[in-house]
């Protein structure tokens, strides 16, 4: 999950800053300030001051006899000269801290170090925001991130790899995460190497790099740009697309044998979460992720015809390009379905359908069913993973004949003609119910028909095996 910790931009760090200190009055221009044109009225009020400090004795409770610290405080804040005491001597305290931690001289103290902020402030400097750096890059690239609709598990991914992709490469640099910005042109042949080394295969570096690209033209699309960065990754991850196609390993689909066995196994497993969310993956391709964020609201097995849908909620929404649908439960499946709400723990109809596997990552997932997958085609060199089984949804709906459309549908791609689909079945507020209950109809013939297909598959064969 993102952190709970705000992300700062340098400028609004330093807001922060000022902001304390004018609640404590303690900024620069809230001081007296005494020179030849002050006016009568001013020196007379300070002189005043001086000659009558806030007696004790005024200030204190006439029950208990006692000063409190608010009273103290006020009287001192209605004082000038005293305030501008405190005022100087907060900032001495703070500069003999500085130099008791960084040393004398001031040009070496960190730039980005609160104390060190705060009393340049108090010193009157105005413009102390530090040049941006790659860390501020991020923060930016991050917070915006957040601001889109996305699953927890899917952001929390995306922070961690953009953080992970952009450490590796930058401390490698001199300045590492410091880098600022408006050196990256001088470091671009240095990147391209780094990013070149760091990932050979181009898909990865495709990917890894898009996220630097991305990262850094976040930064210069913001209306208020503090500085313009040259981007290096955009030619890096140019390369990496024209040799991706000559790099790239092709991911088989699962065969009609390894679908029955890895079925069956899935059946035997006694972690209840893991079984049905392997088996809704086989049965109609559902990914892990949109399974996990299902509610006991989202399962519905004592309508005609039983069915689940997959739907924003309060836990999960949609990713981009996703469309919330109704997919019939039929047989084989439905016994399943049936014995694992038997055994369900929950009480309401919002509480998790599988509360132990939500917060679990799907690489997390991935690994736990490794142990049930049986590769049949150990000649083959193409990838064989549980993903080989939603190309095998694929071909089990062509093998079925199904329209595109309900392709699509099924498997939750959002085009013109499933949005209205979706509209159709999800949408409690539709008004043709009969059109929809029609729809409905057809989806569940359609995942009787899908189940009852028995032979689906390609693996190639060669004339030496």
């Amino acid at each position: 999950m993102p952190d709970a910790q705000p992300l700062q931009l340098p400028h609004e760090h330093i807001d922060q800053i000022v902001e304390e200190l004018r609640l404590r009055g303690l900024l620069p221009e809230q001081q007296i300030k005494i020179d030849a044109l002050s006016d009568q009225d001013t020196m007379l009020k300070i002189e005043h001051d001086i000659k009558n400090p806030p007696a004790l004795a005024a200030l204190a409770d006439p029950n208990t006899h006692e000063i409190t610290e608010e009273a103290y405080l006020r009287a001192i804040h209605s004082n000038d000269w005293m305030r501008l005491k405190e005022y100087q001597t907060d900032r001495e305290v703070l500069r003999f801290d500085l130099i008791d931690r960084f040393g004398n001289d001031e040009t070496k103290w960190p730039d980005r170090d609160k104390d060190v902020l705060t009393y340049r402030v108090l010193s009157g400097e105005i413009d102390i925001s530090p040049e941006p750096n790659i860390n501020d890059a991020l923060t930016f690239y991050i917070r915006e991130k957040r601001l889109e609709r996305r699953n927890p598990e899917q952001q929390s991914k995306l922070e961690a790899d953009v953080k992970s992709v952009t450490s590796r490469i930058f401390s490698q640099l001199p300045q590492g995460m410091g880098t600022k910005l408006s050196a990256l042109k001088k470091h671009t042949t240095r990147l391209r190497e780094l990013c070149e080394k760091e990932w050979p295969n181009a898909p990865t570096r495709l990917k890894n790099t898009g996220y630097l690209r991305a990262m850094i033209n976040a930064w210069n699309s913001q209306d208020t740009l503090e500085v313009e960065a040259e981007n290096p990754f955009t030619k890096v991850a140019k390369t990496a697309e024209n040799l991706k196609d000559t790099q790239a390993k092709t991911r088989r689909s699962g065969t009609s044998a390894e679908f029955d066995t890895l079925w069956n196994n899935l059946l035997r497993s006694e972690d209840m979460e893991l079984k049905l969310i392997g088996l809704l993956y086989l049965y109609c391709g559902l990914p892990a992720r949109e399974a996990k964020g299902m509610l006991r609201d989202d399962v519905k097995i004592k309508s005609d015809p039983p069915h689940m849908l997959i739907r924003d909620n309060d836990v999960r929404k949609m990713g981009k390009g996703r469309i919330g649908r109704y997919i019939p439960l039929v047989e084989p499946i439905l016994t399943v379905v049936h014995e694992y709400l038997d055994q369900w723990t929950g009480s309401r109809k919002d509480d998790l359908l599988f509360p132990k596997r939500y917060k679990q990552s799907s690489a997390d997932t991935a690994k736990a069913w490794k142990p049930y997958l049986v590769n049949l085609a150990t000649n083959d060199n193409n990838m064989f993973s549980m993903y080989s089984f939603r190309h095998s949804f694929k071909e089990r709906l062509s093998e079925a004949r199904v329209e595109p459309k309900y392709q699509s549908y099924l498997f939750g791609h959002s085009t013109e003609e499933t949005k209205k689909l979706s509209k159709a079945t999800i949408d409690r507020h539709y008004s043709d119910r009969t059109a929809s209950k029609k729809i409905m109809n057809d989806l569940t013939a359609i995942m009787q028909d899908v189940m009852a297909v028995k032979d689906f598959g390609y693996v190639e064969e060669s004339d030496l095996d």
